[in-house]
């Protein structure tokens, strides 16, 4: 699990810029160093959605019977967990490839 490198010059990408690129609906990613556009790759798009899914429908078919302030926060701790750890499972591929 590590932020991934560009192909052609193995420039590693920042972690803040993976991460605007998912929150930004996949937004492609340019290389600073060769000016490469790379975007995230389909598999990573479905397991980022599979994972945000299983844990809302997991969130509603397990209701924990807490404090619902509880729950509430349980459920923004885990949703924001997920998001911040989104750019150590994404995977770039070249723009022109895919």
């Amino acid at each position: 699990m590590s932020i991934v490198k560009c192909k052609n010059c193995s420039y590693q990408f920042k972690y803040l810029n993976i991460l605007k690129s998912i929150l930004l609906c996949y937004k492609p990613i340019k290389c600073p160093e060769c000016k490469e556009d790379y975007k995230i790759n389909i598999l990573s798009r479905v397991t980022g959605a599979g994972m945000l899914n299983f844990f809302i429908v997991r969130s509603i078919e397990k209701k924990i019977e807490l404090n619902p302030i509880i729950d509430f926060a349980l459920y923004i701790i885990i949703f924001i967990s997920l998001i911040l750890l989104a750019p150590f499972l994404a995977r770039l591929d070249p723009e022109n490839n895919t």
